[in-house]
């Protein structure tokens, strides 16, 4: 029988890196929160630009692990002194709003099949969520389809995502595997 495998090793790097992440959404026309790439020398500044509270997220990381909330400078150089000077990083704006998302197998860049769920704001903070609610929505289906297909996925994938104020989606992360929700 044929057997599910994770996609390309390029695909991979890209769903790892959020700063690849971020610039494949741009290219494909879909929302992200307001980004900052930074390093250590520019990180204060980024910040201040987007504004507290904000987040600070490490490429590569699992799980919420290498995710900062900063609520002031102080965080933010506490957080600075976690991360390793030749990481990957950025500065996110904060968007308060239940976390949508989406997840399926897929082979050659095609959807197999995928189901939507939403976690409420509050409840999703630390990994898994305890609790999450069946979504449907074309629009997660639409994002998902743009994504899958521009990098070729084979496997399962999951992207996570914040419900905007004004009722739109901002793609937070891809995930090389399926939801552990699921």
């Amino acid at each position: 029988g044929e057997r599910f495998v994770v996609g390309s090793l390029d695909a991979v790097r890209t769903a790892r890196s959020r700063n690849s992440t971020v610039e494949l959404c741009n290219k494909l026309g879909i929302r992200t929160p307001a980004t900052e790439f930074v390093t250590h020398g520019d990180a204060a500044l980024a910040a201040g630009k987007i504004g507290y509270p904000c987040w600070l997220k490490v490429s590569g990381s699992v799980a919420s692990q290498g995710v900062y909330r900063l609520a002031d400078r102080t965080d933010l150089d506490r957080a600075l002194e976690r991360i390793p000077s030749h990481a990957e990083f950025q500065i996110q704006a904060e968007i308060e709003g239940d976390l949508p998302a989406v997840t399926a197998p897929c082979r050659d860049g095609k959807v197999l099949g995928s189901f939507s769920f939403s976690t409420r704001y509050d409840m999703s903070h630390s990994g898994t969520p305890p609790h999450a609610t069946v979504l449907d929505d074309a629009r997660l289906e639409g994002i998902l389809d743009k994504i899958v297909h521009a990098l070729r996925w084979t496997g399962g994938i999951d992207l996570d995502l914040l419900m905007t104020p004004d009722g739109d989606f901002a793609l937070l992360e891809i995930n090389p595997r399926l939801s552990g929700t699921s």
